[in-house]
C-alpha cells in the first residue's frame, strides 16, 4: 500500500499557516507604521507651514527704516576713512568666540575728519537721527575691533572692547560683500543691522555698523510659541545667517551653529529630516523629527520639532501583542514541521546528495541510488536512477567527441603554425636579402628562429598571453619585411595580462586574415592594432585593421557561421571561435565588426585565468581574481616595436 506524499504535505501546510500569520503580522505592522509616519510628517509640515505664514504676516517694515539710516550715514561720512599713524590707542579686546582677552595696540581711525577711536560723538550724532545704534569698527590683523559706539557699555570706560575675529561669519561677510544687512541678537533683543566697509583707497580700514531695534517681536513670539504640537513637540525659529535662535521656549538668543541638524537645514530646501537629540534632563539620546521651512525675506528658518516616540508610542503596544500571538505560532509550526518533515526529507536528502556529487563531478555514475519509500519519492528515485544511467552513457559519448575535437583543433593549429608555404616564403625572403647585402636579414633570421621556438611546444593546450603576444609579434615582424613595410603595427596590451593563461594560437589567424584579406589591395599606410584589456573580470583581445573591410551581407554570413559553430574545415577565424567555445564555454568566443572600405575589428572574449587550467571545462573551474580594470590606452607604437 502506497502512502501518497500529498497526505504528508497537508500536515506541513497546516503548520505553515503560522508562517502565513507571521507574514500577515509583519505586513500589518509596517502598514500601520507607514501610516503613522505619513501622519507625523503631514502634521509637522502643516505646523511649519503655518509658522512660516505667521512669521511672514507679522514681519514688520523696519527694513525701510534701516535702509534710510544707511543712506543718511553715507551722506554724513561717505565710505572713505584714513588711518592716522601718529595716534596710537591701546585696547583690551574680548574675543566672544573663544572667550579670551588680548591686548591690541593700533593707530587712530579718522572718519569724516574725526578720530573715532577717541571720540564717539560722530556715532552718537548718526544714531540720534534714526533712534538706533551706530558704531565704528577698525580692521586689524586680528579682525574687526570696536573703537566707537553711540551707546557704550560700562566696560568701555575701562578700555575694554569687543572683536569679530578673522574667519568668523560676520568678518567674512563684511570683507566679501562690503555691505550687507541681516538680523542680529544683542542686548537681549533682536535688531535689524547693516554693515558698510570704510576704505582708504583700495584698502579696507574699517566698517560702520548700524542697528535698529526690531519692533513687534514680542507679539510675533507669542503667536509662534502658541502653536501646539503633539506631545513634547515645540516650534522655534532660527536666523539662517548667524544660527542664533529667534524664538524658542527655553534657549532664545543662543547660537546653534555647532548642532549638526541645524547645519543641515541651513543648506537644504524646505523639507523633513530625522535627528538625534540628547534629553536636557537625562542626557539620553532621543530620536526627533523636524519639518522646516525657509522665510526667504527674513533669512529665517521655522522649525516644527517633535520626538518620534510621540507618534510611534502606540505602535509598541501593537508590536508586543503581535509578538506574543505569533511567537507561539512560530514555535508550534517549527516543532510540527520538524516532526513531519524528517520523514519526508530523508529520502530527498539522499537524492540531493547524489545530485550534488554529480554537479561537482565526483559521483560514480555506475552506482544506483537505493531509497526505500512507498510514495512519490520512491518513484522519483526510480526516475533518477534511469536519468543517471542515461547521463553516464551520454558523458562517455561526449568525452569521446570532445577529445576528438580537441585533437582536430590541435592538429589544425600546428599545421597553421608551421605552414610549409610560410616557411618557404620566409626563407626565400631571407635568401634574397642576403644576396642583396641587407643587414636586416640577421634580424629576420632571429625572428624566424624565435617564431619556431615559440611554435614548437610539447602539446600544451594553454599558454600565457605574453607567450601568445611574442609569437604574433615575431610573425608580424617577418611579414612586414615580406610586405616591404606596407603596414605598421600598434600594440596596446595591459601589462596585467602578461601572466594570464589562454588558448594557444588564437592571434596569428586573426592577423593573417588582416594581411591576406584586409590589405590585399593596399600598397602603403596599413595599420594593424592589437589591443588587450580587462573588462568585467574578463580578458578582451582585439585585432583591428584599416583595410578594405567587408560588405554587410558577407559580414552577416560570417557571423551566422560563428554562431552556428561551423568551421567548415577552416583553420582561421572560425577555428579560433570554435576552440574558444570548446575550451571555455559558449559565453566566450569571437566578435567581429567590419565596414566596407573602413577596416575590420575582431575581438576575443576570454576568461580571466591567473593559473593554467587542467580541464577542458575551464569555465566551471574558473576563479575570477579581483584584478583592477585599467582604462584603455591607445598609444601608437613604432613599426619595429616588440612588446617583450
Amino acid at each position: 500500500m502506497k502512502y501518497r506524499l500529498s497526505h504528508k504535505l497537508s500536515i506541513v501546510f497546516a503548520s505553515l499557516f503560522a508562517v502565513v500569520l507571521v507574514a500577515s503580522a509583519v505586513s500589518v505592522h509596517w502598514t500601520v507604521r507607514r501610516e503613522l509616519a505619513a501622519s507625523m510628517r503631514s502634521n509637522l509640515e502643516i505646523a511649519s507651514d503655518l509658522i512660516r505664514r505667521l512669521v511672514e504676516t507679522r514681519a514688520d517694515e523696519q527694513w525701510g527704516a534701516l535702509a534710510g539710516a544707511v543712506q543718511m550715514a553715507d551722506l554724513m561720512i561717505g565710505t572713505n576713512a584714513t588711518i592716522d599713524p601718529h595716534q596710537r590707542h591701546r585696547y583690551t579686546v574680548y574675543n566672544d568666540y573663544t572667550g579670551e582677552f588680548m591686548e591690541v595696540d593700533q593707530p587712530g581711525l579718522l572718519v569724516g575728519g574725526r578720530d573715532v577711536s577717541r571720540d564717539s560723538s560722530l556715532a552718537t550724532e548718526i544714531s540720534s537721527r534714526y533712534h538706533g545704534i551706530a558704531a565704528f569698527y577698525q580692521h586689524t590683523e586680528h579682525g574687526l575691533v570696536l573703537v566707537s559706539v553711540s551707546h557704550p557699555a560700562p566696560e568701555r570706560s575701562r578700555g575694554l572692547t569687543t572683536l569679530y575675529p578673522t574667519g568668523t561669519p560676520v568678518y567674512d561677510l563684511v570683507m566679501r560683500y562690503g555691505s550687507f544687512q541681516r538680523r542680529d541678537h544683542f542686548h537681549g533683543a533682536w535688531h535689524l543691522t547693516a554693515w558698510q566697509v570704510l576704505s582708504e583707497g583700495d584698502t579696507v580700514v574699517g566698517a560702520v555698523f548700524l542697528a535698529v531695534k526690531q519692533v513687534e517681536m514680542d507679539r510675533m513670539r507669542r503667536d509662534v510659541l502658541s502653536i501646539l504640537l503633539a506631545g513634547d513637540g515645540f516650534p522655534y525659529v532660527i536666523d539662517a545667517s548667524s544660527s542664533r535662535v529667534v524664538f524658542h521656549p527655553s534657549i532664545e538668543g543662543e547660537s546653534l551653529w555647532q548642532h549638526p541638524h541645524i547645519r543641515d537645514v541651513q543648506f537644504r530646501r524646505d523639507g523633513f529630516l530625522h535627528s538625534v537629540v540628547h534629553d536636557i534632563h537625562t542626557a539620553e539620546p532621543r530620536e526627533h523629527v523636524l519639518s522646516f521651512s525657509h522665510v526667504r525675506p527674513l533669512n529665517w528658518i521655522v522649525i516644527a520639532e517633535a520626538p518620534t516616540e510621540v507618534f510611534f508610542g502606540r505602535l509598541r503596544i501593537l508590536q508586543l501583542i503581535l509578538l506574543i500571538i505569533f511567537g507561539g505560532a512560530i514555535v508550534a509550526s517549527v516543532l510540527l514541521s520538524l516532526l513531519v518533515g524528517s520523514q519526508i526529507t530523508r529520502p530527498i536528502q539522499a537524492i540531493t546528495g547524489k545530485i550534488k556529487e554529480i554537479s561537482e563531478g565526483e559521483a560514480d555514475l555506475t552506482r544506483r541510488l537505493d531509497v526505500v519509500s512507498n510514495d512519490e519519492v520512491g518513484e522519483l528515485c526510480e526516475y533518477f536512477n534511469a536519468f543517471v544511467s542515461k547521463l553516464h552513457r551520454l558523458k562517455l559519448v561526449e568525452q569521446r567527441e570532445v577529445e576528438m575535437q580537441l585533437r582536430d583543433a590541435q592538429m589544425n593549429a600546428l599545421e597553421a603554425q608551421i605552414n610549409p608555404h610560410f616557411l618557404y616564403n620566409t626563407l626565400e625572403t631571407i635568401r634574397y636579402m642576403i644576396a642583396g647585402g641587407h643587414e636586416q636579414a640577421v634580424e629576420v633570421v632571429q625572428d624566424l628562429a624565435d617564431l619556431l621556438r615559440l611554435s614548437i611546444g610539447h602539446g600544451e593546450r594553454y599558454v600565457t598571453l605574453r607567450h601568445e603576444l611574442d609569437h604574433v609579434m615575431r610573425y608580424l615582424a617577418i611579414q612586414r619585411v615580406r610586405y616591404e613595410n606596407r603596414f605598421d603595427v600598434a600594440l596596446n596590451v595591459d601589462r596585467q595580462l602578461d601572466g594570464l593563461y589562454t588558448a594557444k594560437f588564437i592571434l596569428q589567424p586573426l592577423v593573417e586574415n588582416a594581411l591576406i584579406h584586409g590589405f590585399r589591395s593596399t600598397e602603403s599606410g596599413g595599420v594593424i592594432r592589437i589591443n588587450g584589456w580587462i573588462e568585467s573580470h574578463e580578458v578582451r583581445l582585439s585585432v583591428d585593421d584599416n583595410g578594405c573591410g567587408m560588405p554587410q551581407a558577407a559580414l552577416r554570413r560570417l557571423k551566422a557561421r560563428i554562431r552556428q559553430g561551423r568551421s567548415d574545415g577552416s583553420i582561421g577565424l572560425l577555428n579560433v571561435s570554435e576552440r574558444l567555445r570548446l575550451y571555455f564555454g559558449d559565453e566566450y568566443g569571437v566578435q567581429i565588426a567590419s565596414r566596407e572600405h573602413a577596416g575590420t575589428c575582431v575581438t576575443l572574449r576570454l576568461p580571466l585565468l591567473p593559473i593554467e587550467p587542467e580541464q577542458v571545462e575551464v569555465v566551471h573551474a574558473l576563479q575570477r581574481a579581483p584584478v583592477r580594470t585599467p582604462k584603455r590606452r591607445t598609444p601608437r607604437l613604432s613599426a619595429n616595436s616588440r612588446n617583450k
